[in-house]
């Protein structure tokens, strides 16, 4: 029986030894599809990833403006958008670690800086930390085979110009603030406005604006080459009514024989060219939006309730083109786009041989006014 006992706790031992070097041979490795394995018994785990270049897709030098290339990964800042002070600093890889990341579901952004200006920016939302027996899994939200945040060029810029509800523009001293991917933007030089520099080409990304004794409120602003590149936001006091005023915008169409946008943002078009813009709007409450365009000179013609096209009817001037949105509860938005009429001839009355097209069925929206009297036929 003793030489029973003996071997039975032999035998135990040995199994105990084979499990732990099989454990000591599963360490988890990290890899460029996103999805990567960090050892951590804590609450708090590491969360790996990969940086890339994606810039290319974003280059704006066909329009005459520099464009970069990424063409080192390291020194690049990952950080999570509604906790900045976890982050981390990218490798000559592309390869960024965060510690002490609790678990849950996080937006990750990424900023290449050169200088104090930022020229490539990437966001990813819903990226999932959890661990499962002393593990955590980092999976990126969608399918894709390279879910790994991707750079993109960033140079595009937009200014809002915050006012109360009587359009005063809120003091320097209010403390004024617009937080856009995880940064704090302030107004430094003019009361009410603030600029915000050197994003991607995105739309209806959310800006977080609040101020002292303001309403806070969360619009979408949007980044691109033919956006307007200011927008109007009435913030009400927190003793006034509730309903927020419409955020409105201009997009215009694309055409490089009628405009052309350098490097400063300044957009430059040419007399008697008609130029197609496009209204676009959001309100908070849900209201409806009824819009109308004005123009400081110059001809426009509505083809509908959010399309119309413009003609530069004088030459060598500066043309400010205003949209103002009016929603449901009579609060007023408004966005305004600046023009440089440059070259060519001028005229007085818009070009007879470029019409603005036709269309097909009229606008719901903006019917024809009613007559007194009937159509004897």
């Amino acid at each position: 029986m003793k030489r029973c006992s003996a071997w039975y706790y032999c035998l135990i031992a040995f199994i105990a030894f084979c499990a732990f070097i099989s454990g000591c041979g599963g360490s988890p490795t990290d890899d460029l599809a996103g999805s990567n394995i960090v050892t951590n018994t804590n609450t708090n785990v590491t969360l790996t990833g990969y940086i890339r270049d994606g810039s290319l897709n974003s280059n704006r030098t066909s329009t005459g403006r520099f464009g970069y290339t990424l063409i080192d990964l390291s020194g690049i800042r990952v950080f999570l958008e509604n906790s900045s002070n976890l982050y981390g600093i990218t490798d000559f890889t592309g390869k960024y670690s965060i510690p002490n990341v609790p678990q849950g579901k996080y937006t990750l952004v990424a900023e290449k800086r050169v200088g104090n200006q930022i020229q490539f920016r990437a966001r990813q939302e819903n990226i999932n930390v959890a661990a499962t027996n002393g593990e955590s899994e980092v999976v990126l939200s969608n399918s894709d085979s390279t879910q790994v945040l991707s750079m993109q060029q960033s140079n595009y810029s937009l200014t809002l110009i915050v006012t109360d509800n009587n359009g005063n523009p809120l003091p320097l001293n209010s403390g004024l603030k617009v937080n856009l991917w995880g940064t704090d933007y302030v107004a430094t030089f003019t009361p009410g406005v603030i600029k915000l520099t050197d994003f991607p080409s995105i739309q209806d990304t959310k800006a977080t604006i609040s101020a002292n004794g303001y309403k806070t409120t969360v619009v979408p602003v949007t980044f691109g080459e033919n956006y307007n590149s200011e927008i109007f936001v009435k913030l009400p006091k927190t003793t006034e009514d509730s309903n927020l005023a419409p955020i409105v915008a201009i997009t215009y169409d694309t055409d490089y024989s009628t405009i052309n946008k350098d490097i400063n943002d300044v957009l430059t078009i040419y007399p008697n060219k008609r130029l197609f813009l496009n209204a676009s709007g959001y309100d908070a409450n849900g209201d409806y939006i009824t819009y109308s365009w004005s123009a400081t000179s110059g001809h426009i013609d509505v083809i509908s309730s959010t399309r119309v096209s413009f003609i530069a009817t004088e030459t060598y001037k500066n043309v400010t083109i205003i949209l103002t949105g009016i929603d449901s509860k009579n609060a007023v938005g408004k966005a305004e786009l600046f023009l440089t009429v440059y070259g060519g001839t001028a005229t007085t009355t818009p070009d007879p041989y470029n019409p603005p097209p036709a269309t097909d069925t009229p606008d719901p929206y903006n019917p024809p006014p009613a007559t007194d009297t009937p159509d004897p036929y």
